[in-house]
């Protein structure tokens, strides 16, 4: 019976360390993206591989001199479709933004 209970003892243990030091999964993101300016106010970004979410990310430029950020829908993969992320009109700013730059934002 003692010998029973120490097996049953180790067993347990064994599980239990095995379960306490395994490794994370590694955070997925997508991968095979791509972007560019779809005109003179938007950018569009898609990835085609890989799991998680994506969105388009642009940097707007206005006649007063403020640069802000815009920001496109979070695209689920697997998607193939495009997040626009659009500079619009801002009077306080002087009036329509100009897509200075853009970038593919992953998560």
């Amino acid at each position: 019976m003692r010998l029973r209970t120490v097996r049953l003892s180790l067993a347990c243990a064994a599980g239990i360390a095995a379960t306490a030091f395994t490794a994370a999964p590694a955070q997925a993101i997508p991968t095979d993206c791509s972007g560019g300016a779809a005109s003179r106010t938007s950018y569009i970004s898609t990835c085609h591989a890989g799991t998680g979410s994506y969105r388009a990310v642009a940097f707007c430029d206005y006649p007063d001199g403020i640069l802000t950020s815009a920001y496109g829908a979070w695209k689920y993969m697997p998607s193939n479709t495009y997040s626009t992320a659009n500079c619009p009109n801002r009077p306080e700013y002087g009036g329509q933004g100009i897509l200075s730059s853009g970038f593919t934002e992953r998560r």
